[in-house]
């Protein structure tokens, strides 16, 4: 279990937005948006493609201007940060890389211009996994491996924060456990905050803290990925319901049969379960608590998203 943000040994420090406002084209991209990640958080950013995922994570790091808004790294506006690259990591896409230089020659290029022993980029590279391959030219490189030593430049400077667009792209599953636990890691702990983008996050879902989903640059849910997903359903395997339904009803627990021998109760309510099963000498072959996943919580919260969407009246318009 994650420690809790009051618990962490770290100073309270965040990377954040607030009310960030970007048009393109006369398109608002973003819409007041706002966010914030603290040291030890895993915070994922949902939203299908062209919901400004991307449009954020490069105004949040100072890539773009905001039309409005603001935005801050470690407590600190951007333009106060002397080297923001030792505040926070980047990886967006790959295009920090020089195809034609080796791995461990490109991580030299980024720790000679920050100074950084060479003992560090042995260590981001074992990290990442690319010892074996680090003579080779990046060139020769899958995009999974790309992926690892994109990251593993954003490591070079042991950042306070993590900001990290569709890491699991080009990643196989092995790459994606390796990512999650490598997360997971930096987070419990390193303290790191790190924030994460993806159209669909659940490789990763299992060491989200938060979760935010973007739609049409707007957040239409902001908050822990508990709330996200809901108490959850304790599901109970008998050997023969319809008496154990009884008895559950006696004790005031709302259950209903989904098939035979499986009965189910909104929350979780294992304990009470466990008890009226021993007390009334009921054998369980199974009892557990299921969650409604990520992946289907995500898309409820787009769909009402979608149907509540209005279209909006501009001055002078005939609606």
């Amino acid at each position: 279990m994650r420690p809790h943000r009051a618990s962490l040994p770290w100073p309270d420090e965040t990377l954040g937005l607030r009310n960030a406002m970007k048009v393109l084209d006369g398109t608002a991209v973003l819409q007041k948006v706002s966010l914030e990640v603290a040291r030890g958080q895993v915070v994922g950013l949902l939203g299908p493609n062209g919901a400004g995922k991307t449009t954020l994570l490069r105004g949040l790091i100072g890539l773009i201007s905001l039309n409005s808004g603001e935005s801050w790294i470690a407590g600190r506006p951007l333009h106060e940060l002397e080297e923001p690259l030792r505040s926070v990591g980047v990886v967006i896409g790959n295009s920090t890389l020089d195809p034609r230089l080796s791995a461990r020659n490109n991580l030299r290029v980024y720790a000679s211009a920050y100074g950084i022993a060479a003992k560090r980029i042995d260590y981001v590279l074992q990290l990442v996994g690319l010892t074996g391959v680090q003579g080779k030219p990046v060139k020769t490189y899958s995009l999974g491996m790309k992926k690892r030593l994109s990251i593993a430049v954003s490591l070079l400077t042991d950042p306070i924060f993590l900001v990290l667009d569709e890491p699991t792209n080009g990643l196989d599953p092995a790459g994606s456990r390796w990512l999650k636990q490598l997360l997971g890691d930096l987070a419990q702990n390193q303290g790191k905050g790190i924030l994460v983008s993806s159209h669909m996050l659940t490789d990763l879902e299992d060491i989200l803290d938060m979760v935010i989903i973007l739609h049409s640059g707007r957040v239409c849910y902001a908050g822990p990925i508990e709330d996200l997903r809901g108490p959850g359903i304790t599901r109970v395997l008998v050997s023969d319901e319809k008496p154990f339904m009884t008895s559950l009803h006696r004790a005031g627990l709302k259950a209903r049969i989904v098939s035979t021998g499986i009965v189910e109760i909104d929350g979780d309510v294992r304990s009470e379960v466990g008890r009226i099963a021993l007390a009334s000498s009921f054998p369980l072959r199974g009892l557990e608590l299921q969650h409604e996943s990520l992946a289907s919580a995500y898309f409820r919260v787009l769909q009402a998203q979608d149907k509540t969407r209005t279209v909006p009246k501009r001055e002078g318009a005939m609606i």
